[in-house]
């Protein structure tokens, strides 16, 4: 991966200390949004300024899928994960980021509170995948 996205990457923990079980926290999304929040400019040009399969967006939504996988398959002892699982994952995941990104861009981030929109995004994810991203309202 390029130097280009080491800012956001290093702001994410590496594997082994992500989380003890993968979980879907408003508080883990709030966490993501402050990155982008506290440098605003930054990620404005790197979301608007970069398309495509290597773009920043993709990128880094491959990071966070391939985080998450690998987390199930160490905790579910999956010696290869079932393809309905990773095709949601994939799809939550990929939701989660456009909407961020929506979010972000259009400035909708100063007319709908942080709280309010991460709540909605948590609620959203599929049933299919509660039993391995566990639902944690805090």
């Amino acid at each position: 991966m390029s130097q280009f996205f080491h800012p956001i990457i290093n702001k994410v923990p590496s594997r082994k200390n992500v989380f003890l079980l993968p979980t879907v926290k408003p508080k883990n999304i709030n966490k993501v949004i402050h990155i982008l929040l506290n440098n605003q400019a930054f990620y404005r040009n790197a979301l608007k300024n970069t398309t495509g399969q290597t773009s920043f967006r993709y990128q880094t939504n491959n990071y966070a899928i391939d985080l998450i996988l690998a987390q199930i398959k160490e905790i579910h002892k999956f010696d290869e994960i079932p393809f309905d699982i990773r095709f949601q994952v994939k799809f939550y995941m990929r939701a989660i980021s456009e909407s961020i990104n929506d979010w972000f861009l259009a400035g909708d981030n100063k007319q709908f509170p942080i709280e309010k929109f991460t709540d909605l995004l948590v609620k959203a994810m599929p049933k299919e995948l509660s039993p391995y991203l566990p639902l944690i309202r805090k």
